[in-house]
């Protein structure tokens, strides 16, 4: 069976590459209306599904924390946000030479570890946020090896 992944970056109303708070909203509204359910990643193979869906955030972006969080919690949805390591309570640098460039404050380990404490998951986007297609093996090996080490030793997750 086929399991719907809505994938999101940003939640916040002032950002081009974002979807705004009340989009958002609205989105997570209709799916709790049409019945739907959010599983995680390692509930894939539990049971038999009929309307579950995942969802996950690219990059833990602060507004994810702020912004979506309570509304997920309010509907009752749990969420994967994809962390990059080095950059926990940082800035998203790695646009910086975009044209659609916007600072914006990542997750702190606090924010992190609410996250977690509320049932929600995260997950490895590597260390530093690099194209993974101009490393070299042993720096690729690096940024994904050591982001996933980094999740088992601070936050003692898998």
């Amino acid at each position: 069976m086929n399991i719907p992944i809505l994938m999101y970056h940003s939640i916040v109303d002032d950002s081009y590459q974002s979807v705004s708070i009340n989009s958002f909203k609205k989105q997570m509204i209709f799916m709790k209306k049409m019945g739907y359910q959010t599983i995680s990643f390692k509930d894939l193979n539990k049971k038999n599904y009929n309307k579950e869906f995942i969802l996950t955030f690219d990059d833990g972006y602060e507004n994810i924390f702020t912004n979506a969080f309570p509304i997920l919690i309010e509907l009752g949805f749990k969420a994967t946000c994809f962390i990059i390591t080095n950059k926990i309570g940082h800035y998203n640098e790695w646009d910086i030479n975009k044209d659609y460039f916007k600072k914006m404050k990542l997750m702190n380990r606090d924010q992190i570890n609410e996250w977690l404490q509320k049932g929600f998951d995260v997950g490895s986007h590597t260390m530093d946020h690099l194209d993974l297609i101009k490393l070299n093996y042993e720096n690729k090996n690096q940024q994904i090896i050591n982001s996933k080490k980094f999740f088992k030793d601070v936050f003692n997750i898998e």
